[in-house]
């Protein structure tokens, strides 16, 4: 069940990336999205993953995890952050900011406790969704804000 539901998430993320660089012209910030959510996943998942052993991927054999570990970094978290940053607020104050963090933080964490965890996409080992993965997710969601945000008036000027 895992495998399966690991390959569909995979294949609707990467159709995601594909529909995005077809139908919308991808600028120099969300290229630099994808940089920036691939560095924040590899740091995540290095250092909770592999050094502290907190979690794995589908399986507990730690090079086979890694493998499964590998295409999310790459095809998944740059489309999550594509996605998430397309969708930020042109315009608002830090409360809408503030709220729209919020939001996704919640929605990950969601579909951590309801689908990931039940299904066996991650293997925990003292990795608690609340509270390790929610600081995690607001980290990166507000990087991702403040890179879309500061580039966006660097390039309008």
């Amino acid at each position: 069940m895992a495998v399966i539901l690991y390959w569909g998430l995979l294949i609707l993320c990467l159709g995601t990336l594909v529909g995005l660089l077809l139908l919308k012209k991808l600028s120099i910030v969300d290229f630099l999205v994808w940089l920036l959510a691939v560095a924040l996943g590899s740091l995540t998942d290095g250092l909770m993953s592999d050094i502290l052993g907190l979690y794995d991927y589908i399986t507990d054999i730690h090079w086979l995890s890694n493998t499964y570990q590998l295409p999310y970094t790459f095809i998944a978290y740059p489309a999550v952050g594509i996605v998430y940053g397309k969708l930020i607020p042109r315009r608002g104050g830090v409360f809408k900011y503030c709220m729209y963090v919020l939001s996704w933080v919640v929605l990950f964490d969601l579909v951590e406790m309801l689908i990931v965890k039940p299904a066996g996409l991650i293997l925990y080992h003292g990795w608690k969704i609340i509270p390790c993965s929610t600081p995690t997710y607001a980290i990166t969601f507000v990087s991702i804000l403040f890179l879309y945000r500061h580039m966006r008036r660097l390039i309008s000027r």
